[in-house]
């Protein structure tokens, strides 16, 4: 990985936020003097299909923290984000993570990939606006290895919503350029091997399509449990690579949370 990686990240992360969230922290400040920690701790199980060739569904136990303190969050889903409401409806989120949306080895050990290099993992740029129950998340890998944008539009509603349980249910449309599908799904002259099927391929952008719900159950003011199940339609752009035989890519997940 290029040895700038973690600079180019953090130095976009505090770019965009000069430029976005000025107004935003002002309001934040007016509403709270003094600002103070707020951290989860528990345990997530993780089960994932996988759409590569051979491969095997995937379940991971894995510890859960998240922490936020203002505007500021650490862990969950984003190594580090700013997340701040400007008014009653709009919303402005930056954050940076890691990406491995390409084969690994632990995936699966098919023939196809017998002497397949994988790519490296990656660092994006997220850069999010949300209005009441719509959102528009841009992305960019900012560790020069795809060098791939995307841009996803999602909808979220939660149709049941009690003092102790929330069931939301959301619908996305995820679009990615063809630096990323090749950096992750195309096959170079280089690694192509035509005796164990693994030919030459380069694809176009793709149009993936994600429908998901999720549900929170509050035991009590410390305890309460997450859980999430979603679906991907793959683009055929994907799909017609000689590493991916599936169509679809299905994750759920369960997580135990203990708030301090």
């Amino acid at each position: 990985m290029h040895k700038n990686t973690v600079f180019n990240a953090l130095s976009l992360l505090f770019a965009m936020l000069f430029l976005t969230g000025g107004n935003a922290s002002n309001s934040y400040a007016a509403e709270t003097a003094e600002l103070e920690w707020d951290v989860n701790i528990g345990v997530a199980n993780v089960s994932s299909s996988s759409p590569w060739t051979g491969s095997n569904t995937q379940n991971n136990t894995l510890p859960f923290i998240y922490a936020s303190i203002g505007n500021w969050h650490f862990g969950g889903r984003e190594l580090v984000s700013y997340q701040a409401v400007i008014d009653n409806q709009w919303g402005v989120a930056i954050s940076i993570n890691s990406r491995v949306d390409s084969y690994r080895h632990s995936l699966g050990n098919d023939e196809v990939f017998s002497g397949y290099i994988a790519p490296d993992s990656e660092f994006i740029a997220k850069l999010g606006v949300s209005y009441d129950q719509f959102s528009v998340l841009a992305t960019r890998d900012v560790s020069n290895n795809s060098e791939s944008s995307s841009l996803s539009l999602s909808v979220e509603h939660p149709f049941y919503q009690q003092r102790w349980l929330i069931i939301k249910a959301n619908a996305s449309v995820h679009w990615y350029d063809s630096d990323y599908t090749n950096y992750n799904y195309g096959v170079s002259d280089q690694q192509a091997d035509n005796s164990v099927g693994r030919f030459a391929y380069q694809a176009d952008a793709a149009l993936n399509y994600e429908l998901g719900i999720s549900a929170t159950y509050f035991f009590n003011r410390e305890w309460f449990v997450i859980g999430s199940l979603s679906q991907t339609r793959l683009d055929h752009e994907i799909t017609d690579s000689p590493l991916v035989e599936e169509d679809f890519q299905r994750v759920a997940a369960i997580i135990l949370v203990y708030q301090l």
